[in-house]
């Protein structure tokens, strides 16, 4: 009764008197891994995940068959931004278990937390031929822009491309693939394609300051200083106090031998 009681508790979020009757019952049954693992839980719960990682650990040592605990504990680690030791647990679990969507999800998140983009990505596709999710989709796209910031920053635009190609394949308005896209094309000096990209990025979404900005600097270097003092004001009407902006528009006043409002600008 005390173990049902318990579990009553939890379920209503009454987690502090779950766990005080968690506790009482364990001094009784001091073996009994499902009431470690739901304490675990209710630890998980409360934000406490070094207790649920010690409670989930004990389940696991008495009942080492199951596969929950093992689970949560990934979790709790996940949580704790171990994602390191998550990932390790979540690899350890693979190994025997092929058909599990979920599992795959989790695990392919917290090899997307080390940037670890490649395995990620392959753990996405594996959970989504398991389960076509509309939120294991979302963040599998969000991997492929992510790898492709990865290869941008190391200035392989080409590789770069690709992945943001493959992520609006599967997302067609995803607005940092186009932003992406954008600032690869700008790099390799086809300004033409860049322009084309920035337009359909602030298409989708035109209250994003960070866009207008680059899309600026982009008319102004392209001496089509007229449309960079618009884009310019358009991004300090969304943010009024971006030095970014702010000093983009004065060089770009500069240019124009407009001093007087380039001072404006920079002060």
């Amino acid at each position: 009764l005390r173990y049902d009681y318990a579990g009553l508790l939890s379920t209503y979020g009454r987690y502090d008197d779950a766990e005080k009757e968690y506790k009482k019952f364990l001094q009784k049954f001091p073996d009994s891994a499902d009431s470690y693992y739901n304490l675990g839980l209710i630890y998980e719960n409360k934000k406490d995940f070094q207790s649920a990682i010690q409670s989930f650990n004990k389940a696991i040592e008495l009942d080492p068959k199951e596969i929950e605990p093992k689970i949560e504990l990934a979790k709790a680690y996940h949580l704790m931004k171990n994602y390191q030791k998550a990932a390790e647990i979540y690899e350890g679990l693979l190994v025997n278990t092929k058909d599990n969507a979920q599992l795959f999800y989790i695990a392919a998140l917290a090899e997307h937390s080390l940037k670890k983009y490649d395995k990620a990505i392959e753990f996405y596709e594996k959970s989504l031929a398991l389960s076509n999710n509309a939120k294991v989709r979302k963040d599998y796209v969000q991997a492929f822009i992510g790898r492709g910031n990865s290869f941008a920053s190391a200035t392989q635009y080409d590789a770069a491309i690709e992945d943001y190609e493959k992520a609006l394949l599967i997302s067609p308005n995803e607005l940092y693939a186009f932003s992406g896209l954008a600032f690869c094309y700008q790099k390799l000096g086809k300004q033409s394609k860049a322009m084309e990209f920035y337009e359909k990025a602030i298409s989708i979404n035109p209250n994003n300051k960070s866009i207008f900005i680059s899309y600026a600097d982009m008319l102004a270097k392209s001496k089509r200083n007229d449309e960079a003092t618009g884009a310019y004001r358009k991004a300090i009407s969304l943010d009024p106090d971006s030095v970014q902006a702010h000093i983009g528009l004065g060089d770009n006043y500069l240019l124009k031998k407009d001093y007087d409002n380039a001072v404006d600008e920079y002060n």
